[in-house]
């Protein structure tokens, strides 16, 4: 975690998913990049569709900030494994979720 982003590696399990979410901050863009596995990246746009990016290895994008979005692993059998960037950082320093 720096001044003014943080790194977080992410690994989501075989056929689950992180679940929608949306900064509180809507100046926190998120960029993501996929290191190992397929999924899906949802995207809700302002109109209130929903923007689906089938996602593979080496794969990255960037998520506004102030959009819903999830990540969901498609595989039954491999984890999807991934980093994300923020910008402003968003998780406390040292954050680890399990």
């Amino acid at each position: 975690t720096g001044k003014h982003l943080q790194v977080v590696l992410m690994s989501v399990p075989p056929g689950e998913e992180l679940g929608w979410e949306i900064h509180d901050d809507p100046e926190t863009d998120q960029f993501f990049r996929v290191e190992k596995g397929r999924g899906e990246v949802l995207v809700e746009r302002k109109d209130g569709s929903v923007k689906v990016a089938n996602v593979k290895d080496g794969w990255s994008a960037v998520v506004p900030g102030g959009f819903y979005h999830n990540v969901v692993n498609l595989s039954k059998t491999n984890s999807l494994n991934f980093y994300t960037i923020y910008a402003p950082p968003h998780h406390p320093k040292g954050t680890m979720d399990r």
